[in-house]
């Protein structure tokens, strides 16, 4: 319950000015500098904002310790912020293997202590706190030591534009967020009274997570590298490569998230027994309503990349704006027509499902992919086309993970082993099908030889 109050503040207060760092072409010490200060400032600011928030929902929701754990994750907003600017450094470098390392060594040594924490000091919900403060420490110390930079004192600097520009970014962050999560507040107001309705939420956020798990596998990364490639590319006005590299960056999503969408939507039923058991049997056709917007998703996510790095965070800003508007209309339509016309105990988290990817699939893609796409001179359909191989690929994919899902069911093999067995011939099917296309836009753009 504390997550949110501590991600939402610390999104809107660091998160546009970081990448405003990352894409401007030339930044001098004194702006650098006063880009720190600025990102502190912002953080004691947003840590303030989170022990409110803790405050006023303590007494909404009953519980006494919200307050005193929100106002102790508050402080690692502090202490993040010390490393942000010094992140940015590090992606304006392209130095990224160097940063993904500092950030594992910090998640695992915060997990270790948080393990020792719970196991032998018995700190219960503490020990995700000091696993929020070892991991942001050893992120500030590792960021601070190889990023070859150190902020001078705070001193008048010309960031008017960089701060606008992340007031922009940060401010499509938050409402993508929101647009993303409108389906659960939709539930939560609507059937969050009762043990049942409550049931049902707890089941539908979880399958949703399960979904977007393999949009986030791949989107962070590849948002971590696009962004700062593609704003070089936009100082140097080398308008063709930029567009060759971003056709390359969404290719490389496609042909990863198209076979996972057909995929997830194959072992659905499987997977759903496998994850919650026989109670979250009706929780099946709920992934199979979410499982084909992974690939949509994926590809809609790092629009925003590219926006941002050619220096539109004001049409990324209205974009989010409208997505979001069509997300809420989406969960509203779906929760009602799934309670008339569907299974009168599930029906509202099915409807709310199947609205939130109809409105995505069939409402949000084209337009916003071509209005993206066009920012910088690119088309939607050649994309497409190249595209049409991993589909048709993933589709015979998905028709033998059937075949053989059928097969072994239909012989009594256990459901665990049935999934771990259609998962496996689903990656080996598609590797063969789709080889030429794995070879040149995934391994070719992790080695750097993609081709336009």
């Amino acid at each position: 319950m504390a997550l949110p109050l501590l991600t939402l503040p610390r999104m809107f207060a660091t998160l546009g000015i970081s990448v405003a760092t990352v894409q401007k072409d030339s930044l001098d010490q004194s702006q650098l500098s006063a880009l720190f200060w600025l990102t502190n400032v912002l953080s004691v600011i947003a840590a303030g904002v989170t022990v409110l928030l803790g405050w006023g929902l303590t007494g909404v929701y009953g519980a006494s310790q919200l307050l005193s754990v929100c106002a102790a994750l508050a402080g690692t907003t502090i202490l993040a912020g010390m490393s942000f600017t010094h992140q940015s450094v590090l992606e304006r470098k392209l130095l990224l293997g160097r940063l993904a390392a500092i950030r594992i060594a910090g998640q695992l040594i915060g997990l270790v202590a948080a393990i020792i924490a719970a196991v032998i000091l018995d700190w219960g919900i503490w020990a995700l706190v000091l696993q929020q403060y070892v991991e942001w420490a050893i992120v500030v110390l590792g960021c601070w030591f190889t990023a070859g930079w150190k902020p001078t004192r705070p001193e008048r600097a010309k960031i008017g534009s960089l701060v606008k520009f992340g007031g922009y970014y940060s401010t499509s962050s938050i409402v993508f967020y929101a647009g993303q999560n409108a389906d659960k507040v939709v539930l939560s107001v609507l059937l969050g009274a009762t043990k049942q309705g409550r049931e049902l939420i707890g089941m539908y956020s979880k399958l949703y997570e399960v979904m977007m798990k393999p949009v986030q596998l791949v989107t962070n990364p590849t948002t971590q590298v696009m962004l700062p490639g593609l704003s070089r590319l936009t100082a140097t006005k080398d308008i063709k490569t930029l567009q060759e590299l971003a056709q390359s960056f969404y290719r490389f999503v496609g042909v990863l998230l198209i076979p996972a969408a057909v995929g997830l939507y194959a072992v659905a039923p499987d997977f759903v027994e496998v994850l919650g058991g026989e109670d979250w049997t009706e929780g099946a056709s709920i992934l199979l309503a979410l499982a084909p917007v992974v690939a949509v998703h994926g590809l809609i996510n790092i629009n925003g990349s590219l926006l941002a790095a050619i220096g539109r965070a004001d049409q990324l800003m209205k974009a989010a704006i409208v997505i979001a508007l069509l997300q809420v209309q989406g969960a509203l339509a779906g929760f009602y027509l799934g309670k008339q016309f569907l299974d009168p105990a599930t029906g509202t988290v099915e409807g709310v499902a199947v609205g939130y990817s109809m409105v995505l699939i069939m409402v949000v893609f084209a337009p916003y992919m071509i209005f993206s796409l066009s920012m910088c001179g690119m088309r939607l359909k050649p994309l497409l086309v190249d595209l049409m191989h991993p589909l048709a690929a993933a589709m015979l994919m998905g028709l033998n993970v059937l075949f053989l899902r059928g097969f072994l069911l239909g012989r009594g093999w256990s459901t665990p082993v049935v999934l771990l067995l259609s998962v496996l011939m689903g990656v080996v099917c598609y590797a063969a099908l789709a080889w030429p296309k794995v070879k040149r836009d995934v391994i070719g753009l992790l080695k750097g030889t993609a081709p336009s």
